[in-house]
């Protein structure tokens, strides 16, 4: 994560082979500048070494939505990211050493998911990371307790949730934005790992029981 602060000429790009994804968010304020007076953030580190969270991605996405919707107290929604990203990249950046390899790993593997869930495959993810399917599918439960697919699929489900609570859209329509074979499979998963069928759900969060 790299820190800009204010007036600073900076100038920076990445691996022409491999390119990046980027994030950024611009803060100011009385809190802020306590992080800076007390040396928590300070031009002297510009550069905190995060590893692969997918927490800090997540948070960004949220900055984002929560910026594009601009939602009555929108601006104490984002302030709270802020806050939260910076108290997590300070925290990651002092235990940086102690990240294992696998670690790392597995949080680039959820990342993978939660951003191309729709239609990433657990053989593509264990590829991308340069190793063995079954020594992925190893690692990747023992640290997160769930198989690939299941992770997969609980990334689908959680997403259900949330366009059947805020969206308009079909059941039928969200089964195919979520990349399920037909909505009758949809069901079948949603009832499974949730207990109630998806019109249910939405019932219930949208408080017309």
């Amino acid at each position: 994560m790299f820190l800009l602060f204010p007036g600073e000429w900076h100038n920076y790009s990445p691996d022409p082979s491999t390119g990046w994804e980027e994030h950024w968010i611009g803060f100011e304020g009385q809190s802020i500048d306590n992080w800076v007076r007390n040396r928590l953030l300070t031009p002297d580190k510009p550069v905190l070494r995060v590893g692969i969270h997918d927490e800090i991605v997540n948070l960004y996405r949220a900055a984002t939505e929560a910026a594009m919707e601009q939602k009555s107290g929108f601006q104490q929604v984002l302030s709270g990211i802020v806050h939260h990203i910076l108290g997590l990249a300070y925290c990651y950046d002092r235990n940086y050493v102690f990240e294992s390899s696998e670690v790392s790993l597995i949080n680039r593997a959820k990342i993978i998911i939660n951003e191309h869930f729709k239609t990433i495959h657990p053989q593509a993810i264990a590829e991308e990371l340069n190793m063995s399917y079954s020594n992925f599918r190893r690692i990747f439960k023992e640290y997160t307790g769930l198989a690939p697919i299941q992770y997969i699929q609980a990334a689908k489900i959680s997403k259900a949730k949330e366009l059947l609570t805020n969206s308009p859209m079909s059941i039928k329509e969200i089964a195919w934005q979520l990349g399920f074979e037909n909505h009758e499979y949809f069901f079948s998963i949603f009832k499974k790992r949730t207990g109630c069928t998806p019109a249910e759900y939405r019932r219930i969060t949208q408080g017309h029981i």
